[in-house]
């Protein structure tokens, strides 16, 4: 009956103490302060460095869209030229400019020299 007593308060001692605080400012994080504040240390570099990656995702991405809309661009006048550069649209153009200028009706001819 007395130990029941004495566990009773034990027990009731060690709530109280956990309630009010003083268990763990006098005797956790003074016994183990520099454990705490690794633990601390390294919940911070988990954090900065989750934050760090997801600017870094966002970043990679943004440049993903502009990549497409380059490409997008480059093909897109990259057609454009070679339309420019058929036989018919450079005829055109010379027509258009008034230059004076006619199609060959006889092909090229090869120059050989001795």
């Amino acid at each position: 009956m007395k130990e029941t007593k004495k566990n009773n308060r034990r027990i009731a001692d060690i709530l109280r103490d956990i309630l009010s605080g003083r268990l763990f400012s006098n005797i956790i994080l003074v016994k183990y302060r520099w454990y705490v504040l690794f633990l601390f240390g390294l919940a911070l570099a988990y954090m900065s460095m989750h934050y760090y990656m997801e600017k870094t995702v966002k970043e990679i991405e943004r440049q993903e869209k502009e990549l497409v809309k380059l490409r997008e661009a480059y093909t897109t006048r990259l057609w454009d030229l070679e339309a420019l550069n058929k036989r018919s649209a450079i005829v055109k153009q010379v027509e258009s400019r008034m230059i004076e200028l006619k199609e060959p009706v006889k092909p090229a001819k090869k120059i050989k020299m001795d």
